[in-house]
């Protein structure tokens, strides 16, 4: 069975078509590809859109997305608390102070890599205030 992770009942979530299996993509980054669909993010660079709450078992199948507020993410390294957060390749959450990198919000926990913590998803990208 899947896992299904954490999301706050104020978090903001959305449904979408995946473009590939994400039935084990759960606490991962998502990132939106140039058709409409999802896919795991495999850079800070990517498209990111939010948290894979929910995945799919096959192309086409539903995505549950959480695209702002508090959910549960799966650390890609180890990561402190308020740390600003992106994706690395494999769809992992890592911190982020590199300029331009597109964000995905910030820890609100202490993790070690390979622990699901809690993340407060805000979208953004690094080092530009607008």
């Amino acid at each position: 069975m899947a896992r299904k992770m954490w999301v706050h009942p104020n978090a903001i979530t959305i449904t979408k078509s995946s473009s590939e299996d994400m039935s084990a993509a759960a606490g991962e980054v998502a990132k939106q590809d140039a058709g409409g669909t999802v896919s795991i993010s495999d850079a800070a660079t990517d498209a990111i859109i939010g948290i894979v709450i929910d995945g799919g078992n096959a192309s086409g199948d539903p995505v549950t997305i959480c695209i702002a507020g508090l959910c549960q993410a799966k650390a890609g390294a180890d990561l402190n608390e308020n740390e600003v957060l992106t994706s690395e390749s494999g769809g992992a959450v890592i911190d982020t102070t590199t300029l331009g990198n597109n964000t995905i919000g910030y820890a609100i926990d202490n993790a070690a890599d390979g622990d699901y913590f809690k993340m407060n998803v805000v979208r953004s990208k690094y080092g530009t205030y607008a």
